[in-house]
């Protein structure tokens, strides 16, 4: 507007050029065309530096949005690496106890062990003097029985000579009593050689009996 009513009214004021001055109003309107070029050009770089900066804007929070992702992550991945750690010590800890323990109770083991052997090395010289024990017993036993042997073999024959006295003794009785008053004190004698001869069996089956029960002890000595 300005440039248009200078020319109408002033054009030697607003041009330099006579070609200007003759023709004010088409040098304003090319003037103009420029100017509007210009501004034209002006809006376009606008824009783009708007859309730039706007792109610029929303890559920068995009970015920022992803490094804070990024920082949570890693500190998510930092706290479980922690409480990863944190129970890696726990169980070591376990482990070392676990493995005091063990070791406490092999040390016990080891000391029940020597123990045992201990003892079971006292029951096998017990075992062993019991064994020479058994040995002697069944040699006594078996002397014993020799000897038992022997001395029933005395008893049968203090029978026998018993019997054939008691028999004497019945004959002498009886021989007495033929002979009448003379055979009188003889009679005495023969009755005592018998009560003798009684006397003589009741020991030696009271001795037959003991020799009975000594034989019959045998059977309970550990072979």
């Amino acid at each position: 507007m300005h440039h248009v009513s200078m020319a109408v009214t002033a054009p030697q004021l607003l041009f330099s050029t006579d070609e200007a001055r003759a023709l004010p109003l088409v040098y304003v309107l090319v003037h103009a065309a420029f100017v509007l070029a210009a501004e034209a050009v002006l809006v376009a770089f606008w824009k783009f530096a708007e859309d730039a900066r706007t792109q610029a804007t929303a890559a920068q929070e995009r970015t920022v949005a992803q490094q804070q992702r990024d920082l949570a992550c890693r500190a998510a991945t930092q706290a479980t690496t922690q409480t990863r750690v944190a129970e890696l010590s726990d169980s070591a800890t376990q482990v070392r106890t676990a493995a005091s323990d063990v070791s406490e109770v092999l040390r016990e083991l080891s000391s029940t062990a020597a123990t045992i052997e201990q003892e079971a090395t006292a029951s096998t010289a017990v075992a062993d003097q019991a064994a020479a024990g058994t040995a002697s017993a069944r040699a006594l036993v078996e002397r014993l029985s020799a000897s038992t042997a022997e001395v029933e073999d005395v008893v049968r024959f203090i029978t026998s000579v018993a019997d054939r006295t008691n028999l004497l003794a019945l004959n002498a009785t009886i021989e007495a009593a033929r002979a009448g008053e003379a055979g009188r004190g003889f009679a005495v004698v023969a009755q005592q050689v018998k009560e003798l001869a009684v006397q003589t069996a009741e020991a030696t089956d009271h001795i037959g009996q003991q020799l009975g029960a000594i034989l019959q002890g045998r059977r309970f000595v550990p072979r």
